[in-house]
């Protein structure tokens, strides 16, 4: 599937990959206009189609594209031996911070609402490969923590699922709020100051 584009060099691959992109994320799967795609791609639309059967084709590559990379560029850059939870998590947010600040487009694609896994115009295929990336993304949070810095009183296990949920719901509180010129324009750092705030009252509340 696609051999025909990955034939295309990375350069005239990535052009068409970020037009995509930033219209998907602008005016969600169904609003998004493959004329305007094209225009921003410099390609003509039989050329899109080429390479992608149809719009739903194009939009489910992207996903299946801007997860990998999340894989790639976030998950597969934590410092596992980090075993500081707060301190592991911490420095996740800052490579979150240097992927936001790098391609920020890949990111308002993310923020669609859509991409949620009830979504049943996504493939299976596609709702598995969300749910294996979120599984992961805690994964490598929870991993090889040392369970020592805790209090003496603190079942480790949920005092982590507590902390999920703090992070869960902050990050949904977020999406209220930052639009995709926040993220364009790197008007985010509000948000990862008052995270670093909350992470420094779970610390006093769970460790010795």
């Amino acid at each position: 599937m696609h051999q025909a584009f990955y034939k295309l060099d990375s350069k005239k691959q990535r052009q068409i990959i970020n037009a995509a992109l930033n219209e998907f994320a602008q005016k969600g799967p169904h609003d998004a206009s493959t004329n305007a795609i094209v225009s921003a791609a410099n390609i003509s639309k039989g050329t899109l189609f080429y390479y992608f059967k149809n719009k739903q084709s194009l939009y489910h590559y992207l996903i299946d594209y801007a997860l990998e990379f999340v894989r790639e560029e976030y998950l597969n850059k934590v410092d596992m031996s980090q075993q500081d939870i707060f301190n592991r998590i911490q420095a996740m947010m800052i490579i979150k911070m240097k992927m936001l600040k790098s391609h920020p487009i890949i990111i308002n694609f993310l923020s669609l609402p859509i991409l949620a896994t009830t979504d049943n115009e996504l493939s299976d295929d596609l709702v598995t490969k969300i749910k294996q990336l979120e599984q992961q993304s805690y994964d490598v949070m929870t991993e090889n923590i040392d369970y020592s810095y805790f209090k003496n009183d603190v079942n480790p296990t949920h005092a982590l699922q507590l902390i999920q949920f703090m992070i869960t719901g902050y990050s949904e509180s977020v999406k209220q709020h930052l639009t995709v010129d926040d993220i364009t324009n790197n008007n985010y750092t509000y948000y990862f100051h008052e995270f670093e705030v909350y992470l420094a009252e779970m610390r006093k509340l769970f460790y010795k």
